[in-house]
């Protein structure tokens, strides 16, 4: 089979029409994907920092145990 390449992202082959054009997103799209992407990186961090403080807590409490 053969692929003709056309200037506006579609290509022919075997006499259909395929739609090679990369998915659209406007600005505010790319705004919202950014925004949740930045809240989802602050939760992962307060997890990270609960998660380092309690280890601390524990290898103090286990410091003056003994």
């Amino acid at each position: 089979m053969r692929k003709i390449k056309d200037m506006s992202g579609l290509t022919i082959e075997g006499g259909r029409l395929i739609n090679e054009r990369p998915d659209g997103m406007t600005g505010i799209q790319m705004m919202a994907n950014v925004k949740s992407a930045r809240k989802r990186m602050e939760k992962i961090d307060m997890i990270a920092q609960g998660n380092e403080m309690a280890r601390n807590q524990r290898d103090m409490l286990n410091m003056f145990k003994k």
